[in-house]
């Protein structure tokens, strides 16, 4: 359970949590995993998302105490990191699916447009080369007819 659990503080802050003796530190005197588990040291670092949420720790635990150093802080914190930058990886690419085919509809939608305005360009050209109200008359009746017409969606 998470009261249970020395993650908690670094979840509660995002900062890492280094402690030589959980048997002597305030936060952990007297939790049920030093004895459980075998908890006499523990360190953690925050795994962060993009967004600055905490998501967990990743954290590491020795059955004797212990002083950590900053190269044991560095690791941790690199660790973290790169778990983080491992979510955020797999949560792009279970959205990239959905991407791509959004992607594909808009320029489908775009070349729908394309076509539309190809279509009506044209059709402004024949008419403005009309010399006659009965040759503007042939062009309209023969344009709108069927699917040739350039403002219908295909």
């Amino acid at each position: 359970s998470v009261d249970r659990s020395f993650c908690q503080y670094v979840v509660a802050t995002g900062e890492p949590l280094l402690i030589g003796d959980t048997c002597e530190d305030d936060r952990t005197r007297g939790n049920p995993s030093i004895e459980e588990m075998g908890v006499a040291a523990w360190a953690g670092a925050p795994i962060v998302a993009a967004d600055g949420e905490v998501l967990g720790t990743f954290c590491v635990a020795s059955n004797r105490p212990r002083t950590w150093s900053d190269g044991d802080a560095d690791a941790l914190g690199t660790l973290a990191r790169s778990a983080a930058s491992e979510i955020q990886l797999r949560n792009e690419l279970r959205r990239s699916p959905a991407l791509t085919r959004s992607l594909a509809d808009e320029l489908q939608r775009r070349d729908r447009i394309g076509r539309q305005s190809q279509g009506m360009a044209r059709l402004a050209r024949q008419l403005s080369a009309a010399d006659s109200a009965t040759e503007i008359s042939q062009i309209v009746a023969t344009t709108g007819r069927g699917t040739d017409a350039p403002w219908r969606n295909r």
